[in-house]
């Protein structure tokens, strides 16, 4: 096995090919962009579609705090049947977008580091797909733990709260972990798949690999992972920075430093997650070979000494 180390490896790779963390990036970007776009013209239309009254109008202008939350309230009811009809329009469109956002840009990324993209498109799809389908049912027993705790709770007389935190959260963070650990292999599984694995048998690899290698890969998931804490404190601490400014600096001044400043953390953590992408591919690519089994890298450029030139 190569004696520089994952994590080495991935941060020089995507120094030297910057163009595989701009995939990453842009990629997001523009799901994350477009999600909040619908979001945007899903909540004004929404808006648009309540009524105020000239009693509401009234009540909103009094002062009084009462008046005013029940003018609130009197608006806003009767319309959960829209954000119902909202919701299921703009869940489906965000997930279709973010599947094609991750296929497509995933498989540049991949097929970057590995250097071979036949039939990658197809494979990416489908784990994708299956990080999905992971996603909709974790949600789905989320859902049904808090009902549980709710109808456990009301079955006590009186009420008892203690009873649905200890139906639900335990359930919540159980469906939770293991939507996390699933989607950690599917995530390995696109490697697999850059190396000429179909969709399934790329997941079993990632799992078996993952037995063999919980070091490596541990490894280079804590120091990419410590590295992000940090970051997030220091952006942390620029953001309550900017608290003293509030009625001394313009107020468009201070929303465009912490904007700006969300910005560069957001890239840098899309940048930190496109350097744990090759140190696995680098993992991956060493367990195949020290296992003799072919691989995509293998009949062209050895991916230990392959840097991404281009998207």
């Amino acid at each position: 096995m190569p004696t520089e180390s994952p994590v080495r490896y991935g941060f020089r790779t995507v120094w030297r090919g910057p163009s595989l963390a701009l995939a990453e990036i842009a990629w997001r970007w523009v799901w994350g962009g477009s999600v909040l776009l619908i979001a945007w013209f899903a909540a004004a239309g929404y808006l648009h579609s309540l009524t105020v009254s000239k009693y509401d109008q009234f009540r909103l202008s009094s002062g009084n705090p009462q008046w005013m939350a029940d003018a609130i309230v009197h608006i806003f009811s009767g319309s959960g049947p829209t954000v119902l009809r909202l919701g299921i329009i703009v869940a489906p469109a965000a997930i279709v977008l973010w599947i094609s956002a991750a296929t497509f840009g995933r498989a540049a990324s991949l097929r970057a580091l590995v250097g071979n993209g036949k039939g990658l498109l197809g494979r990416t799809f489908a784990l994708h797909l299956w990080r999905v389908v992971v996603g909709v049912l974790a949600f789905a027993g989320i859902v049904a733990s808090f009902a549980l705790g709710v109808v456990l709770m009301a079955k006590s007389e009186p009420p008892q709260p203690l009873i649905f935190m200890a139906v639900f959260f335990p359930l919540a963070v159980l469906f939770t972990a293991i939507r996390s650990r699933i989607n950690w292999f599917l995530l390995l599984a696109n490697v697999y798949a850059a190396e000429g694995r179909p969709a399934g048998r790329g997941f079993g690899e990632a799992v078996r690999g993952f037995k063999r290698r919980s070091g490596e890969f541990m490894s280079v998931g804590t120091i990419v992972g410590v590295i992000r804490i940090v970051l997030m404190g220091v952006v942390t601490g620029i953001s309550f920075a900017l608290l003293p400014g509030i009625g001394v600096v313009p107020g468009k001044v201070l929303w465009a430093v912490f904007v700006l400043v969300t910005l560069v953390y957001f890239a840098v953590s899309d940048w930190l997650y496109a350097v744990k992408l090759a140190a696995y591919a680098r993992i991956v690519h060493a367990d195949i070979v020290e296992g003799s089994l072919p691989s995509a890298a293998s009949m062209a450029e050895p991916a230990s000494s392959k840097v991404p030139i281009g998207v």
